[in-house]
């Protein structure tokens, strides 16, 4: 699975939002410590932090394919059997859908449901159906990511010693460019790391 890189993707998103990784843990407290994954897709602000982590650091940034009927872009005629290529990753930073789109604001996914600006807004890992151009991973890596972050607010804490951290898009997933390295310590039931202070 290349989650992976969407769990450190996660790690440095929460790591550089200490406020949303508090309210984080105190929204995942109440889940049991083997959730369901409807318990964790019922999550609403841990799924937001997924959806906000996939929108800036896609499993795969450009995803390519071949036209299957002629259709029209933004007035451009596209015909069958061309070549194309969806940028992901600038889809997903489109400041017409999501407004200031390089900070990390899981609550763009709430009530202000900016992913639902057009059918097309939100394309983590492609667009369309499941039949379509969309990842058959798509909820898989959802709940995936929504289980390690939930473990991951609620059962540790860390911090990230200085390393480039800017995901390396040449690589498929983007990793951090210097790998990831952390000082990881487990929670004591009252909170508080068990190891080092």
């Amino acid at each position: 699975f290349i989650v992976f890189a969407q769990f450190a993707a996660s790690i440095v998103h929460l790591t550089a939002n200490p406020e949303v990784r508090e309210r984080l843990a105190g929204e995942v407290a109440t889940l049991r410590a083997q959730p369901t994954a409807g318990e964790l897709a019922a999550n609403a602000y841990l799924m937001h932090v997924v959806d906000e982590v996939r929108r800036l650091t896609p499993i795969v940034p450009i995803v390519f394919g071949k036209a299957r009927r002629t259709f029209v872009v933004d007035g451009f005629e596209i015909p069958a059997g061309w070549s194309v290529a969806a940028a992901v990753w600038a889809n997903d930073r489109e400041a017409a859908s999501f407004p200031d789109p390089e900070r990390f604001d899981p609550d763009r996914f709430g009530a202000r449901a900016e992913q639902a600006a057009h059918p097309f807004a939100y394309t983590p890992q492609g667009a369309g159906p499941p039949s379509g151009h969309r990842c058959p991973g798509y909820d898989l890596t959802s709940i995936f990511m929504a289980l390690f972050a939930s473990k991951l607010v609620s059962g540790f804490c860390w911090a990230l010693p200085e390393q480039d951290l800017d995901p390396n898009w040449a690589l498929v997933p983007p990793v951090p460019r210097d790998g990831l390295r952390a000082v990881v310590q487990p929670l004591h039931a009252s909170g508080e790391p068990s190891l080092l202070r």
